[in-house]
């Protein structure tokens, strides 16, 4: 290894560029090779950074997500069940309501593709740069409720709610959401 080669090295790992630090030099003879510009061979390797860097946010976002197994839209089987409205679903994957602030809420029996759904714009979100968690309308709920039960002072004095008045305040919070999707 060069002089140069390891300066240049020592520089691109300092300023955080450990996969341009691994691959310039092929694609260095690669350009020269093929006779490139300087600026077309600078352009090839922000251009080779910059995916890595995507590649690697998409990764990690995906990761956090906390998704039960990776899905797309495309492996949605929009024959079955019947009931689910293609172009509603292709509208939701457009992101727009991301753009309007609005919550979305899939709902409908078990096995009708709700997961797939959530997971699918969840990634789609992703690649679109967007942070994304993934959680069930049960754990959803019983989140906002132990926020809930924090805030109350007299819950010191309580020795446990009632059922009932746990079912009201789920309910209270299910229909708190602003927007609904149902697959019934």
């Amino acid at each position: 290894m060069s002089l140069q080669t390891e300066r240049l090295d020592a520089l691109m790992r300092r300023l955080g560029l450990a996969d341009m630090a691994q691959a310039y030099a092929a694609m260095a003879e690669q350009a020269a090779q093929k006779n490139l510009s300087y600026c077309d061979f600078l352009e090839q390797v922000l251009e080779s950074e910059s995916h890595s860097r995507q590649e690697r946010t998409i990764k990690l976002r995906t990761q956090m997500a906390r998704f039960p197994s990776p899905k797309r839209l495309e492996h949605f089987d929009f024959k079955f069940p019947s009931s689910v409205d293609e172009k509603q679903v292709r509208e939701l994957a457009s992101l727009r309501f991301l753009e309007r602030h609005e919550n979305v809420c899939l709902l409908g029996p078990p096995g009708v593709g709700k997961t797939h759904l959530a997971v699918s714009l969840g990634m789609e979100a992703i690649r679109q740069g967007f942070s994304v968690y993934f959680i069930t309308m049960p754990d959803l709920l019983w989140c906002r409720l132990r926020r809930r039960i924090a805030c109350i002072r007299e819950w010191r004095l309580c020795a446990s709610p009632g059922f009932s008045s746990w079912t009201k305040l789920a309910t209270a919070l299910w229909i708190s959401l602003r927007r609904r999707v149902s697959f019934s």
